[in-house]
């Protein structure tokens, strides 16, 4: 067991932390730097932060602007702390300079995740171990789109890295006071977690059951029991710290339109509402798109739905953790039950099982899974893998040292270790994975960027834009800090933006319908169009929409 200094960092890790620190540096440099566009998600944090910066005239104050974001605010405020510098840089604010602070602020959790990860790898196995694990993990083609665009997941897994670190502390501590410091530790980046993503409750749930399960043991044993209940105390008033002020100030558990329906309607025994990725049954063909899976009543008539939840879950986290990482997963799970009673180690279980079951449960109700949902357990499965290398390693040594194994070749491996070969693996692992990770980031969607920046040259400002998709409102500077109107009339001329031979059944997003109805209506005329490269169904066409004049009466 390591030394209960807070952070031994002996000189051979400080190379490896070096190397892991390039690796997700230059990983990330790379896809931020081959954006085409951000996600969706981004326009909303991006224009949040904004809000909550300087709150709209609509927005008595801050507090208001917070009562009615839709996502938590954490992440939206990081964004406007990175923007501060990007901004007197780029000179104002713009698309381009707060996507890039989004983005920044996504990379940079990402580079700094590799110290948490390795120390809690460590803490829980050996230096090895954290630092396979954290080079698969760092290099994760799904994680890597994730933690370079401007949506909240790598932030969150910052804090969830460290809340299981400080955590592993907790259990190791040698006295009451360490134990509540380092609990207190967990649970304030548990609160800090809060205020990016609700799923931090798995997290809590997860080392607080862990330190409960520890507490009545020890009792049962008339061990040492102050400990884990100080570290207990510790967590929840870390929690409370975070999770307090900011629960009182919107007056409910979570901004989340999602979260919040799901909590009301367990309460008051009322079925889900349809989600926002509901999709329009009269052209939706499969269950799965390349980034989530969508359940649909019509198209999987007959089907069970929560064998489909289960395999809906499944594919979605073997796309998240690049297929091959599950199966040494499992098998260095299998190879660690026999320490099941570490603490430490039953913590990481716990959290992913609880986080499995969350998900399967939020796809029953909601119908809808991404692979990003899953990097949390991913993130604890590639411990596992690290721990099964060795492990195969051994294995494959065996069949060298046979008698009749004596060519040079069988010479050579027999006098190889079980983690040389291991190394191989991951070497093998990083380079299928990073030939993956070099590509640009939403290219498919290029076509949206060059409608908007075509607007903003050449269209008219006081004609609104119908846009369900949201890009080319963004880029064309109409909703950077503002939301789009979403009663536009009908009877004014309208800028209409439209995909007409996609190849997938968009959700149903805002004015998606309306788009829909007008782009091919006799008033509409096609301006401009835009095709991306190696993808004609994801064309956009900007057509200009005029009303009829209405006839005079006789």
């Amino acid at each position: 067991m390591a030394a209960n200094n807070l952070i031994p960092v002996p000189p051979g890790d400080r190379w490896r932390l070096l190397a892991l620190v390039l690796l997700a540096l230059c990983l990330r440099g790379y896809t931020v730097a081959n954006t085409t566009v951000p996600s969706r998600d981004c326009i909303v944090f991006v224009r949040d932060g904004l809000q909550l910066e300087s709150p709209p005239p609509e927005y008595e104050s801050r507090l208001a602007v917070l009562r009615k974001l839709e996502h938590h605010p954490g992440y939206p405020v990081a964004i406007v702390v990175m923007s501060w510098p990007v901004r007197s840089i780029m000179g104002e604010t713009t698309v381009a300079s707060m996507s890039l602070s989004a983005q920044l602020v996504s990379a940079l959790a990402a580079v700094l995740l590799v110290f948490p990860m390795f120390f809690l790898a460590r803490r829980v196995f050996d230096r090895n171990i954290a630092y396979a694990a954290s080079a698969i993990f760092t290099v994760l083609p799904v994680y890597v789109d994730v933690s370079s665009d401007g949506i909240s997941d790598s932030l969150f897994l910052l804090t969830v890295a460290w809340a299981l670190w400080f955590a592993a502390q907790a259990m190791d501590a040698s006295n009451w006071k360490r134990a509540f410091l380092f609990g207190s530790g967990s649970g304030a980046c548990c609160g800090i977690g809060y205020l990016l993503r609700i799923e931090v409750g798995v997290v809590a749930l997860g080392i607080g059951l862990t330190l409960a399960g520890t507490l009545l043991n020890r009792l049962a044993r008339r061990g040492p029991s102050r400990q884990p209940l100080f570290a207990g105390i510790g967590l929840v008033l870390g929690f409370c710290v975070f999770f307090g002020p900011y629960v009182q100030a919107i007056g409910k558990l979570t901004n989340k339109p999602t979260a919040g329906a799901l909590i009301e309607g367990a309460l008051k025994g009322e079925a889900p509402k349809k989600t926002y990725f509901e999709r329009d049954e009269s052209r939706l063909r499969g269950v799965n798109l390349p980034i989530a899976a969508w359940w649909n009543d019509k198209a999987f008539e007959g089907q069970s739905k929560p064998v489909w939840a289960l395999k809906a879950l499944w594919a979605e986290y073997s796309k998240a953790a690049h297929y091959v990482v599950p199966f040494f997963g499992l098998i260095g799970l299998l190879i660690s039950l026999r320490r099941l009673s570490d603490p430490r180690l039953m913590m990481l279980v716990l959290t992913s099982v609880f986080h499995l079951c969350v998900l399967y449960t939020l796809v029953l109700r909601n119908d809808y899974v991404s692979q990003r949902h899953t990097l949390l357990t991913v993130m604890i499965t590639t411990i596992f893998v690290a721990v099964a290398l060795p492990a195969v390693g051994s294995s494959s040594l065996r069949l060298w040292h046979r008698p009749s194994a004596t060519s040079q070749l069988a010479v050579w491996m027999k006098q190889r270790t079980p983690w040389q070969v291991g190394a191989f693996l991951t070497l093998a692992i990083l380079a299928v994975a990073i030939t993956r990770d070099l590509r640009s980031l939403h290219h498919e969607r290029s076509a949206h960027k060059e409608a908007g920046l075509w607007l903003k040259e050449h269209g008219d400002p006081s004609i609104p834009i119908i846009d369900p998709f949201g890009w080319t409102e963004w880029y064309a500077g109409r909703t950077l800090d503002r939301w789009p109107d979403p009663h536009q009339p009908l009877t004014v001329p309208l800028y209409v933006i439209f995909e007409p031979y996609s190849d997938s059944a968009h959700s149903r997003l805002a004015k998606y319908e309306i788009a829909q109805g007008l782009h091919d209506k006799p008033g509409s005329v096609a301006l401009v169009e835009y095709t991306p490269n190696g993808k004609p169904k994801k064309r956009v066409v900007v057509y200009l929409f005029t009303p009829e004049p209405k006839k005079k009466g006789k």
